[in-house]
């Protein structure tokens, strides 16, 4: 299954590998969703389907981090806006808002200046 989505996104429309992302979040083990997860949402940034689905998943026992780490990715203010009001409530979805938000700030800090991030000792 991973190396079939692997070539996927190469020979795929958006649209198709949106359609095919969205069937393995809803029909696929949670592991071949996961792998999906990783492997197509990072093309479809302009999906707003895509993106709702992640953001419905970051409750799921096995999928919630899979997505929160897509998201964390995701350049859109909207969805970085939108993490933070998610991490701003309690429960597993709220964490996984969070984690997301620090995976796209050491991100961002890391993109400013490789090597170091300006004021951080490592």
């Amino acid at each position: 299954m991973t190396a079939i989505l692997r070539d996927t996104p190469g020979h795929l429309s958006a649209r198709d590998q949106a359609l095919l992302l969205l069937s393995a979040i809803e029909s696929a083990p949670a592991e071949n969703a996961a792998v999906a997860i990783a492997l197509l949402a990072p093309g479809l940034h302009g999906c707003p389907e895509k993106t709702a689905a992640l953001f419905g998943l970051l409750a799921d026992h096995s999928l919630g981090s899979a997505a929160a780490l897509a998201l964390a990715r995701h350049p859109d203010p909207a969805v970085t806006r939108r993490l933070e009001q998610s991490g701003a409530g309690e429960g597993p979805a709220a964490q996984r808002a969070r984690m997301a938000l620090d995976l796209f700030r050491d991100a961002a800090l890391d993109a400013a200046e490789p090597g170091q991030a300006p004021g951080v000792e490592r």
